[in-house]
């Protein structure tokens, strides 16, 4: 019996500790994210799906580059760099940082909603 393995796409993006830390809380609180990859796929098609709201933002200068990778949502990234007219890097970047505050902003109102 042969398991599915994803067929993995890498890219190098500069994120700073504390967007690392930030990911890192993401998925932890997220039980659909078993690997980083699901994150940085949801972030993308989180991207595509509001990218007329999104403008595009460069990367921080802090930080370091690091191999990330996508699953599912490399056609969907494709998509968003030609729609932004921006590089695959910086693409990434805007899903990825959107993403992390959206993730913020919807667990800080289903706080609120428990007070």
């Amino acid at each position: 019996m042969s398991q599915d393995k994803p067929k993995l796409s890498s890219h190098s993006l500069k994120l700073s500790d504390d967007d690392l830390v930030r990911i890192k809380i993401a998925c932890a609180k997220n039980s659909d994210f078993k690997f980083q990859y699901q994150f940085f796929d949801a972030a993308v098609f989180w991207a595509e799906q509001n990218k007329a709201s999104i403008q595009p933002v460069a990367n921080k200068k802090s930080g370091s580059y690091r191999s990330y990778y996508l699953d599912k949502a490399e056609e969907a990234l494709e998509g968003l760099e030609k729609h932004w007219d921006c590089s695959i890097t910086r693409a990434l970047y805007t899903a990825v940082v959107g993403y992390i505050s959206a993730c913020e902003t919807a667990t800080e109102a289903l706080q609120q909603e428990a007070i």
